[in-house]
């Protein structure tokens, strides 16, 4: 990924910064950590900008809220050419987390746990049996 840091276009008063791969393909953006710049809770507002293969472009204003820490903004945005990050002056947004690809699913038991779960569910059936065939006998 190649980070700039640029002036401000002429339409928007503060920072932006450009997110793009080096090689200029295309990449999937899942979702974004954002704050205050000294993650008070204070209030201030951004705006993401994404570029896709096709040049169509979606913007995406924000203003972080009354909670201190990373709040997350989720987009699943998929064949993205660029980001774009603008930032008002004196009103600093931090951004961090950039997830590239959803989380991973949740895992998967290996065949020696299916096996012992079998195995378990197994005996248990197995003792219900038995002790319902010893109730019938006793009757």
């Amino acid at each position: 990924m190649l980070i700039r840091t640029e002036q401000p276009l002429a339409t928007w008063t503060g920072f932006e910064t450009h997110i793009t791969r080096q090689d200029g393909g295309t990449f999937d953006v899942y979702s974004v950590d954002i704050a205050d710049i000294l993650n008070i809770g204070a209030a201030h507002g951004g705006r993401l900008r994404f570029t896709f293969a096709n040049n169509a472009q979606q913007h995406f204003d924000y203003v972080t809220d009354s909670i201190v820490g990373l709040q997350t903004l989720v987009f699943d945005m998929k064949n993205v050419t660029g980001m774009l990050y603008y930032s008002e002056v004196g009103k600093n947004v931090q951004i961090d987390n950039i997830r590239l690809a959803p989380p991973p699913p949740g895992a998967v038991p290996e065949p020696a746990a299916w096996a012992l779960m079998i195995l378990g569910f197994g005996g248990v059936g197995a003792t219900l049996r038995r002790r319902r065939a010893l109730v019938f006998a006793a009757a």
